[in-house]
Formats: structure tokens, sequence, C-alpha cells
């Protein structure tokens, strides 16, 4: 993630609207005639704190890393996600906020797997307010871009 955000500080970011997301391997067809956006900076949130994580995507949302080869994971279509899955981080998705749903809190994460996955391109991971790697990793590894 912090590759990608140093991309950012130095060339700038496209609108989805003028440069989409394919999911596909090729070329890269960015120019800086497409940049609606830049950043100046990123910063890692303290790895396993709770509470760190929580502090920070009430301000912005956060750019985290997570086990997701799981078929579980993969699978996941509605709920409180709280299967198996481990602390091998190997995709990266993005921390909206986090809330309780039936007595369970969690994490609410949007994915790049597009609308049909998950709820509506989103899984809500377990969070259990305890220091630690978290559901699937997701306290271990985490940066937010500064304007």
């Amino acid at each position: 993630m912090d590759a990608a955000f140093w991309y950012v500080i130095d060339n700038g970011i496209a609108l989805e609207s003028s440069y989409p997301y394919t999911g596909k391997d090729g070329k890269c067809k960015y120019t800086q005639a497409m940049k609606a956006w830049g950043i100046n900076d990123c910063a890692e949130i303290a790895a396993n704190k709770s509470a760190a994580l929580k502090s920070a995507v009430a301000t912005q949302p956060v750019a985290i890393a997570v086990e997701a080869d799981t078929l579980q994971f993969q699978f996941y279509s509605r709920g409180v996600f709280s299967g198996k899955c481990g602390t091998d981080l190997d995709h990266g998705i993005v921390l909206t906020g986090y809330g309780n749903l039936d007595g369970k809190d969690y994490w609410k994460c949007k994915n790049s797997w597009g609308a049909s996955w998950g709820q509506q391109g989103y899984i809500l991971l377990a969070r259990d307010n305890n220091d630690g790697p978290g559901q699937c990793g997701i306290l271990m590894e985490n940066a937010v871009p500064l304007l």
C-alpha cells in the first residue's frame, strides 16, 4: 500500500470515470493530463492496535491489508465475517467504518472485486476491540494518505 501511495505522491491519480479499473493485467495508460488528485505524504497506523485503527477510520478511509485467500473469505456474502482466514497478508482493501450488527462488532471494508461480491462490494469483518492481528490480519498493516 505504501508503494501505491508513493506513486500518487510522485504522479497524482485519476478519477475512476476517466481511467476505469478493469481488473486485468496490462500496460499503464495513465497520463498527467488525467491527474485529478494528489497527496503530499502517507502515514502508517500503529500495528495491532484496535483503538488506533478505530480512531483513524473515524477521520478518513484507511488502506488495510488482509489475508483473503481462503474460500470462506472469497465466497463471503452477508453478515459479520468471523470465518476461517489467517494473517498471511495478501490483499489490500479499504476500511470505511465500523459498527455493530445483531450484537456483533465489525469493521466495514470495501473490496475491489465489484458490487456482485459480498454485500454490494463490502465485507463486515469481525471486530473484537482487542490488540493483536485482528480478523484476517486487519490490524497488522494499515496506512492513510495525507493531503
